[in-house]
């Protein structure tokens, strides 16, 4: 698997004179560039790339017009420009839920399900990208909304803007089609602006939203149980925030250009433990040791992304500086530099031979239909949608079948001469690990009797 990051500015229209920014995605680990796109400037969260390889495509609001600029992989310059009731101040897309056995056979080519966005009117939009139809707009909040994210499972829609509230929504609601969707669950424990939020993944029942505040707290939710968990309270106003894969670790920007990390698992009398919990109230303390603390920025922190394994820490700021971090050394390992403040981060992996298929020559197979300015007055049930329907996939053998393959294979391990002296090295390495093992627990029994 490669690891990249997708990166873009935000630049300056008032200046005509600015040097033109470009959306970049490139290696974390290599010195590799493995596509630009050009005038990608845009607001924070304003764009969202749907993946890498050709098909995939890159959403991008513009900052002053109404318009939406599609790019496609492979291509520098815009693909389609959609004209939008407003200007959008963020956006995000999300994938049709499809299970594994779903999936089989479907191409690399395929064009996300639904597009949100949040304008600084405080309306919500949502369109279905293979139709175009706008299926849901409302206004969700007084203020401008600052972030939107669909959650990794796709479950939920949640938004976060100056009004100080977080809104969520349940995706089956977005797209019913009902003129009387309300929210899932409203959001008023901040008191200034929402300026991030991030979810978490795993089951449904489980998912955890994070939104932090100009109040300087970050606050965790439980979406299902619609309940508070945790409030942590930092020394300065938070601006970004991403979490650990496995939600060991969070990671918060602070204004001041400073990230912190706040373990969420903690070594109680040889146990380990839960951090906060039940609506608890946790103050994080000043780090004058910054053996918690990440102080390589000097300007305030606009993104935050974290790798796929946990150990490297991506953050961007408003002056164009993006470092990739080592999360135990908290050193630079790698940085990028751009002509203005950072205003979307996404980590991105692929596997290494995603770039071996040939390019899609058919122009009219790449084309998204045109955003639709209106709502869709129409039952989600009675249209029509353009995809590409995947090839027959081979019928999937039974389970008996199965089980005399693996039989077989067990066999011809056995019987194969060329594995003996591999089978002898993995027989004296674990007879020295399992000797190894009996030393460390003899002397753990001598320290207890003492």
């Amino acid at each position: 698997m490669e690891e990249s990051v997708f990166y873009i500015g935000k630049g300056n229209p008032e200046d005509k004179h600015s040097q033109e920014s470009f959306g970049t995605v490139a290696s974390i680990h290599t010195s590799k560039v493995f596509q630009s796109f050009r005038q990608g400037d845009c607001n924070r969260y304003a764009s969202k790339i749907s993946g890498i390889g050709n098909g995939e495509k890159l959403f991008v609001a513009s900052e002053t017009k109404a318009l939406i600029n599609v790019y496609v992989w492979g291509k520098e310059s815009v693909d389609q420009r959609m004209p939008i009731p407003e200007p959008l101040s963020c956006l995000d897309v999300v994938h049709l839920p499809v299970s594994e056995s779903e999936s089989k056979g479907i191409p690399n080519y395929r064009v996300p399900w639904l597009l949100a966005g949040g304008s600084k009117s405080g309306k919500v939009y949502v369109w279905e990208l293979l139709t175009g139809n706008l299926i849901f707009v409302k206004d969700v909040h007084y203020q401008a909304i600052n972030v939107l994210k669909f959650s990794p499972c796709g479950n939920f829609l949640v938004s976060g803007g100056d009004d100080s509230r977080c809104i969520i929504y349940k995706t089956e609601d977005l797209v019913s089609g009902r003129e009387d969707v309300k929210p899932w669950h409203i959001i008023n424990d901040h008191t200034l602006t929402v300026t991030d939020l991030t979810i978490s993944e795993g089951l449904i029942n489980d998912v955890k939203v994070y939104t932090t505040s100009k109040d300087s707290t970050l606050r965790v939710y439980n979406i299902l149980k619609k309940e508070l968990l945790t409030t942590f309270v930092l020394p300065a106003s938070i601006d970004a925030i991403t979490k650990d894969p496995v939600g060991r670790y969070l990671y918060v920007g602070l204004n001041n250009g400073t990230i912190r990390s706040i373990p969420m698992f903690k070594i109680n009398n040889s146990v380990l433990e839960a951090v906060g919990g039940i609506g608890k109230i946790i103050t994080v303390a000043n780090d004058p040791e910054l053996r918690e603390t990440f102080s390589f920025h000097s300007n305030k922190i606009t993104q935050l992304q974290i790798s796929m394994d946990g150990t490297k820490l991506i953050s961007g700021d408003d002056q164009g500086f993006i470092y990739v971090s080592d999360v135990i050394s908290k050193q630079i390992i790698k940085d990028f530099k751009i002509n203005s403040g950072v205003s979307c981060l996404q980590v991105l992996t692929f596997p290494t031979d995603v770039f071996s298929d040939s390019l899609i020559n058919d122009k009219k197979t790449r084309l998204i239909p045109p955003f639709k300015r209106v709502l869709n007055d129409k039952s989600q049930l009675e249209h029509d949608i353009y995809f590409e329907i995947p090839s027959n996939t081979q019928q999937e053998s039974s389970f008996e079948h199965w089980i005399n393959e693996k039989a077989q294979e067990e066999l011809d391990f056995k019987t194969s001469e060329s594995v003996g002296n591999d089978k002898v090295k993995i027989s004296n390495a674990y007879n020295e690990l399992k000797s190894k093992y009996d030393e460390l627990l003899n002397d753990h029994k001598q320290l207890l009797n003492q």
